[in-house]
């Protein structure tokens, strides 16, 4: 519950963060769009009023071009010299189709209205004043003039003729357009933007893309709404529609008003709400997949933390956690395996140390047992020839005066004999602990093999080996022993003692030394009767254990002569084998490891002696 805890608390701050950030984000966004949409209709209104002041210019200019002109027609110059006002009206009326329809004002030089056509206005010199006057001075003119109608676009130009004396003034001719619907859709579709044209809070013309009419109630609710600001764009509302409007003069008492629908704006404005939701809505989305992510990154390792530690508590120390996730679960994983690797080290070096203790406590076990089976043997073997002494002493002492002499003598014999043979057990038995005492303090030093061999092989020929036919040949490689040189001697001689109480005197014994798979090995060959059975062969360097039928014909000694050998052997790191030569006699052999052998020769000595 704890991680499940855990999950629901980073899947709902990864949530909730996220959110936050995406909402704050498309807020942000939608704000900079709307400013940028908002500057963007700024700058296209004030771009379309600077059109419409270039258009409006180079309009009433080409007016003024169009008046110059007719005025330079002898026909208005003739008529305006003339000055009468019959003749006048009939050139007015003449010239309109050279201007285009447009109405046309006739003056004297004094600036007295001679004519006009329809459309000029009830007192036109007056209204017009400021342009005839300019005229009078002998310039053109051009621009915006406002009467009674509302504003018109006007162009006049002084009419001249030529004297002696040089050029006179005889009249000014004026044209003028209105500001109409019809002027109102040239100028919108010169500068793309919707127009209006007010007189006070009088709608004169208007054009617009998006309706075909607007009341004159709808000028003056833009104007109402404030738009009276020069060069000052606002939102404003009419006939149900939004517009981003600008107005400026347009004329003495004209306005006109700039303006461009705001249902692209809007729409944008809606479609990014749309699409502040539908990203908001991903945005969760993501940010849940995210959130579901990191904590699976997060309690996923820590999942299987405690699962690994469950199996540690319940004993399997061979548990690995994956090192894997953030940095920290990474961090912890790796100190985990550390862990347990370490305890494991622990565990097995207790283990080891328990096997140890075992072994040992098997060996000292083993080490009594031994000890008691020596001491039932050795009082076995000590109790039979005391029993003899005992027995005949015991006889000889009560009735060896009523016995013959031969029969004293018979008992004398057994005693002597069992003498014997306890001190030669007392002598084995004095032998083994020399030797288990030798061997437990053992010196190590180089020594020649072979030549140790020799040494002992000839002491056998001049002593127990007396009349048999010793060989003795070396084919090995190696000449240095590391070892017990005194050891390894005593080794050969009692595998020599026993070649000489199981052979006969003239038989033929055969010493090879050579090299074998594990180490250097010593073969030591007799023609007795060996011993057939295999079982007897590995049980033989037991102690007190003999070859041979010890109930019909008991070999001398007590059993520890081979028993030594294989403790020598197997001090040095080998091993003493018995094996059944092709000869059928005995073959034993002493395998002495590599690891102490060393200095390898090439040599092969034959020697071959009979002893004595």
């Amino acid at each position: 519950m704890q991680f499940l805890s855990l999950r629901v608390r980073i899947l709902f701050g990864m949530g909730a963060v996220v959110s936050i950030s995406m909402l704050w984000m498309m807020y942000g966004i939608r704000s900079v769009l709307g400013e940028v949409a908002q500057t963007t209709v700024d700058q296209r209104l004030e771009a379309a009023s600077r059109s419409f002041d270039r258009y409006l210019t180079s309009r009433t200019r080409f007016l003024e071009a169009m008046v110059a002109s007719v005025a330079e027609t002898a026909h208005v110059k003739s008529t305006l010299e003339l000055g009468d006002r019959e003749t006048a009206a009939v050139c007015a009326r003449e010239a309109q189709p050279s201007l285009e329809g447009r109405f046309v004002v006739l003056t004297n030089a004094e600036g007295k209205l001679l004519a006009h056509t329809a459309g000029a206005g009830a007192n036109p010199d007056a209204q017009l004043a400021s342009a005839i006057r300019i005229a009078l001075g002998g310039q053109r003119y051009s621009g915006i003039l406002t009467d009674d109608h509302g504003p018109f676009l006007a162009g006049a130009a002084p009419v001249t003729v030529r004297t002696e004396i040089g050029e006179r003034l005889v009249g000014v001719i004026l044209a003028g357009e209105r500001v109409d619907a019809r002027l109102a859709t040239e100028f919108r579709e010169a500068i793309g933007i919707d127009v209006l044209v007010t007189r006070g809070q009088k709608a004169v013309a208007w054009s617009m893309a998006d309706a075909t009419s607007v009341e004159p109630e709808a000028a003056a609710k833009l104007l109402a709404a404030g738009v009276a600001s020069h060069r000052n764009v606002q939102r404003i509302r009419a006939s149900d529609i939004d517009r981003f409007a600008l107005t400026r003069p347009f004329g003495a008492t004209g306005q006109i008003v700039l303006s461009n629908s705001a249902t692209d704006l809007i729409a944008l404005e809606g479609h990014l709400s749309t699409l502040a939701i539908k990203f908001g809505t991903l945005a969760a989305a993501v940010a849940a997949l995210l959130g579901i992510w990191i904590s699976r990154r997060l309690t996923g390792p820590l999942r299987d933390l405690v699962s690994a530690a469950d199996d540690v508590a319940g004993g399997d120390l061979d548990t690995v956690v994956s090192e894997s996730g953030t940095q920290e679960t990474v961090q912890l994983g790796r100190a985990f395996n550390h862990m347990t690797q370490h305890v494991r080290q622990l565990v097995n070096d207790v283990r080891h140390k328990a096997e140890v203790l075992q072994q040992q406590k098997n060996e000292l076990e083993w080490a009594n047992q031994v000890q008691r089976n020596f001491l039932v043997s050795a009082s076995h073997e000590l109790r039979t020839p005391i029993t003899s002494i005992s027995s005949s002493s015991e006889i000889l002492l009560h009735h060896g005066g009523d016995d013959e002499a031969e029969t004293r003598q018979e008992f004398l014999s057994i005693i002597e004999n069992e003498t014997e043979r306890l001190t030669g057990l007392l002598t084995q038995m004095l032998k083994w602990t020399e030797v288990e005492a030798a061997l437990s303090c053992h010196k190590v030093e180089a020594f020649d093999l072979p030549t140790a061999v020799e040494e002992t092989l000839a002491a056998f020929r001049r002593g127990k080996g007396h009349g048999r036919r010793v060989t003795f040949q070396v084919t090995s490689q190696a000449n240095t022993c590391l070892g017990d040189r005194p050891a390894i001697q005593q080794l050969i001689e009692q595998l020599l003692d026993n070649v000489h109480k199981f052979t006969p005197p003239d038989s033929d014994v055969t010493v090879l030394l050579r090299d074998g798979e594990l180490g250097i090995e010593l073969h030591i060959e007799d023609q007795g009767p060996g011993i057939p059975d295999e079982d007897m062969r590995r049980r033989v360097f037991e102690r007190f254990v003999q070859g041979g039928d010890i109930l019909t014909e008991k070999p001398p000694g007590v059993g520890l002569g081979l028993a030594i050998c294989t403790e020598i052997a197997t001090t040095h790191g080998g091993e003493v084998r018995c094996e059944q030569s092709e000869s059928g006699g005995a073959l034993f052999i002493v395998t002495l490891p590599w690891s102490i052998i060393d200095a390898p020769a090439e040599r092969e000595r034959v020697s071959t002696q009979v002893g004595g």
